[in-house]
C-alpha cells in the first residue's frame, strides 16, 4: 500500500490516469475497471433498401441469434462471434444492414430528424449515423454531411452509396469535405448532429492497449476547444427553434457539459430524450452550474452488458 501511494500521474499508463480522473469527477459510474470490457456486435437494419421482417428471417435461415433492445425497431444484437457471419450475408452486400455499435444508433434518434427537413451532421464519417439520419426521415429532405478527412470522406460516401442513400429519388444529399468550421454552408438547418471528436474513454477496451495508448490531459484539452469551436459554429447554422444534438463516446466533463452549457449561455434550453428510451437502458442525468443555478444538459448512458458509454445532450434554439 505505501509503495502505491509515491506513485505520481506520470508513472501511471494512459489507462490508469484515466481511470484515476473518471473515479474523482464521476463516482456514479460505478465500477469502471468492469466497463472497459468488449460487448456483442450489434446492426441496424436499414430501412432505405429493406424491412425488419426481412432481416430477421434472413439471419433465421443461417443460424443467427438475434435480440433486440426496446427503444429501436430496427436495431438487432448478436454474439460477438457472429460478426463474420453478418458480413457474409448477401443482406451486409447490399447495404441493408449497417454494423453499428449500440450506443452510436442512439444519438440519431434522439435528433428526430423528420421528413421534408433540412439536417446538417456536423462530423459525419464513417457516414453510419449520416445514412441513419436518412433512413429516418424515410429518404425525404435535404441532408448535408461534413467531413475535413479525405480519405474518410472517401469512406463516407461509399458507405451511404452503398445504404442507398446517395440516390434516394426525393433527398438532396451534399457531401462537403472540408473543415466544419470553415467550409460555406448555407444556415437555416433544422436539426444539426454533432457527434464529435473525442478521446473515446467509453470505448477503452482494458486489454487491449491501442484503445488507450493515446489517452492523455492535454489530448483531452486540445479536443474540447475543438469541440466549442464546432457546437459554437453549429449555433450559427441552426435556424430559431432548431433542434442541436450534441454527443460524444467519451464520459469527460471537460468534453461534455462544459461544452454543451456553451448553447445555454446563449439562450438554448436542453431537452429530454425521447420517450422511446424509457426504460431502454440506464442513464446517468448530466447538469452544469451556470450563474450560481443548475440547469439539466443530458445525460450519459451508463455503460451495461450490452451497451458502451456515450453523452448526449439534446439543445432546442431559441426562437
Amino acid at each position: 500500500m505505501g509503495k502505491d501511494r509515491n506513485i505520481n500521474d506520470s508513472q501511471l499508463s494512459p489507462f490508469e490516469q484515466c481511470l484515476t480522473k473518471l473515479r474523482n469527477e464521476l463516482p456514479s459510474l460505478g465500477d469502471l475497471r468492469r466497463t472497459f470490457r468488449e460487448r456483442p456486435s450489434s446492426f441496424r437494419i436499414n430501412t432505405l433498401k429493406t424491412n425488419s421482417q426481412s432481416i430477421i428471417e434472413e439471419c433465421q435461415r443461417v443460424g443467427i441469434k438475434l435480440k433486440r433492445p426496446n427503444w429501436s425497431k430496427v436495431t438487432c444484437l448478436v454474439p460477438t462471434a457472429a460478426k463474420r457471419e453478418l458480413e457474409a450475408l448477401n443482406a451486409y452486400e447490399r447495404g441493408e444492414i449497417y454494423l453499428q455499435s449500440l450506443a452510436s444508433q442512439v444519438p440519431p434518434l434522439v435528433l428526430e430528424p423528420q421528413p421534408g427537413e433540412r439536417v446538417l451532421d456536423m462530423c459525419a464519417a464513417p457516414g453510419g449515423k449520416t445514412a441513419q439520419i436518412a433512413a429516418l426521415m424515410n429518404g425525404e429532405g435535404e441532408l448535408v454531411a461534413i467531413e475535413k478527412d479525405r480519405i474518410r470522406a472517401e469512406r463516407l460516401s461509399f458507405n451511404l452509396d452503398r445504404q442507398g442513400v446517395l440516390n434516394a429519388p426525393k433527398l438532396a444529399v451534399t457531401v462537403v469535405i472540408g473543415d466544419a468550421l470553415e467550409a460555406e454552408i448555407i444556415g437555416s438547418f433544422d436539426r444539426i448532429l454533432i457527434d464529435a471528436p473525442c478521446s473515446g474513454e467509453a470505448r477503452f477496451i482494458a486489454n487491449k492497449r491501442d484503445t488507450w495508448r493515446h489517452w492523455g490531459p492535454e489530448f483531452v484539452t486540445e479536443l474540447s476547444i475543438l469541440q466549442r469551436a464546432l457546437l459554437k459554429r453549429a449555433l450559427t447554422l441552426l435556424k430559431p427553434g432548431g433542434l442541436l444534438v450534441y454527443s460524444t463516446c467519451t464520459f469527460s466533463v471537460a468534453e461534455n457539459e462544459l461544452i454543451a452549457a456553451e448553447a445555454l449561455k446563449v439562450g438554448y434550453r436542453a431537452e429530454p430524450f425521447p420517450r422511446c428510451f424509457d426504460n431502454g437502458f440506464p442513464v446517468i442525468q448530466a447538469s452544469v452550474s451556470l450563474q450560481g443555478k443548475t440547469h439539466a444538459i443530458g445525460a450519459r448512458i451508463k455503460p451495461s452488458d450490452e451497451i458502451e458509454g456515450f453523452f448526449i445532450s439534446r439543445l432546442r434554439a431559441p426562437k
